[in-house]
């Protein structure tokens, strides 16, 4: 399956893609005047116009779903990786607001809505999925705190996908 971003900060940007924005603001800068631009002026507009983009993602996912969102997250820390989970609510549009890190990618793998992020502590990866109503997934819960492995298996008994949801908003 085709991995599809949802959305990426800039720090997840690929120097061909700084490139071609810097150029866009640049050739814009000239268009609507005559003074010179510096880069920090262009880096202030490329930041207000990712902020922009940013929230337009967090309203296209805003949709409530039936059951709240786990989040599985692989953390790099200071001290070390550790597993880690949280619940959020049920609204899609949470997902972009989950990670905490500083930079972050949002994506799906084509089963799946994951993230990639990172901070001063290091890198770390997140799954995304919707618990199924009337599931127990306390144990999960549990093991998850413990730091257990969990099979694919097991976790689509808990849970499901959200990759429907965010594919039927981009249309993919």
């Amino acid at each position: 399956m085709k991995t599809r971003t949802i959305y990426k900060s800039t720090g997840y940007w690929t120097q061909a893609e700084w490139d071609e924005t810097l150029d866009y603001y640049r050739d814009e800068w000239k268009e609507q005047t005559e003074d010179p631009c510096d880069d920090a002026v262009l880096l202030d507009l490329i930041y207000e116009a990712d902020s922009l983009l940013f929230d337009d993602e967090r309203m296209n996912l805003n949709k409530v779903l039936d059951g709240k969102i786990l989040v599985i997250a692989d953390l790099g820390r200071w001290n070390g990786r550790v597993q880690g989970y949280k619940v959020i609510g049920r609204n899609l549009q949470d997902i972009l607001s989950a990670t905490g890190d500083d930079e972050a990618h949002f994506y799906s793998d084509g089963k799946n809505i994951r993230a990639d992020g990172y901070d001063h502590d290091g890198r770390s990866y997140y799954l995304f999925r919707e618990i199924k109503d009337g599931v127990d997934i306390s144990a999960l819960l549990d093991d998850l705190y413990n730091g257990k492995e969990i099979s694919n298996r097991r976790l689509g008994y808990y849970t499901k996908s959200l990759a429907p949801y965010v594919a039927s908003v981009y249309g993919w």
